[in-house]
């Protein structure tokens, strides 16, 4: 999981890398576009950094489906303000999240883990254990919008974990709070968002790859 969450970061700051500082303003950019290079580098020529990266997205939405009625009870529906975004969660989001996947290979399935002897007493607490320290690793970033990405996508790994692997209440429902709750949904977007940006990284690779071999050719019929 942690290496899928290196990898969405890595093709993240590929997709939006910047190609040329701005002459005028110390440390600003004035231009901004894609750098395969970097996505290849860093993620796409490494087969299973592609495949932690699928792994930990299974996870996020198996956890995101899961925890659906969760996260709707999480945010207030007497607050005006979050009114448009419950309706297209309850509406929309959700049920487009489910048929997801429902059509997609069941590629995970946390009853294997909780089905084994130690899981629960040992290897669960452990998994809590290193999340928990990651977090509080994320609190000694410098940057400061470095620390509070890496504090919301390190919370959303910690909250779908949380939905996997915890004992339900009582009433055998989940209970989020509203941060774990947004963390959880916001961090599933953003390892889709990457899966995209591999796919188009991909196709700018391919289309390079042509143009290349189109130029070879031209030039040696000259």
């Amino acid at each position: 999981v942690i290496s899928g969450l290196h990898s969405s970061i890595s093709l993240h700051i590929a997709h939006s890398y910047c190609q040329e500082l701005d002459p005028d303003k110390m440390g600003e950019c004035q231009k901004w576009g894609s750098d395969a290079f970097i996505a290849y580098n860093r993620v796409l020529d490494h087969p299973d950094r592609v495949e932690n990266l699928y792994v930990a997205f299974a996870l996020l939405l198996r956890a995101v489906v899961k925890a659906g009625e969760a996260v709707t009870a999480a945010v207030p529906k007497e607050d005006p303000y979050f009114a448009h975004s419950l309706s297209n969660w309850t509406g929309s989001l959700l049920p487009e999240l489910t048929k997801m996947a429902r059509d997609c290979p069941h590629t995970f399935d946390e009853s294997t883990l909780l089905a084994q002897p130690d899981f629960r007493e040992t290897k669960r607490t452990e998994l809590q254990r290193r999340f928990k320290h990651l977090q509080n690793i994320m609190q000694c970033v410098g940057c400061d919008r470095c620390k509070l990405w890496g504090t919301l996508q390190t919370l959303g790994i910690g909250t779908a974990l949380k939905v996997l692997f915890n004992d339900v209440g009582e009433d055998g429902e989940i209970e989020l709070f509203r941060q774990e709750a947004v963390a959880l949904v916001h961090t599933l977007e953003r390892f889709s968002s990457a899966l995209l940006y591999a796919r188009e990284m991909g196709e700018i690779k391919r289309k390079q790859e042509r143009e290349f071999e189109e130029a070879a050719s031209t030039k040696k019929i000259i």
